[in-house]
């Protein structure tokens, strides 16, 4: 597409080029955040474990005492 931008506009190609490279990364770093997810079936925050109910208690605690 760039050959076929250039001939009418040279600024309109070398953007093209730069948003198509932009919308590279993202999805890059899209498929990549997604990827470094834990595979864990159940999550522990939400499953009632000791260590996600203590996290959300400080969380709270913690927001309540900055008011």
């Amino acid at each position: 597409m760039f050959p076929y931008l250039r001939r009418y506009n040279e600024t309109l190609a070398l953007g093209h080029v730069l948003f198509r490279f932009l919308e590279a990364v993202v999805i890059t770093v899209g498929i990549i955040s997604v990827l470094s997810l834990p595979l864990d079936p159940k999550p522990r925050i939400c499953s009632g474990s000791r260590s996600g109910s203590r996290l959300f208690l400080r969380l709270r605690r913690f927001a309540q005492s900055r008011t």
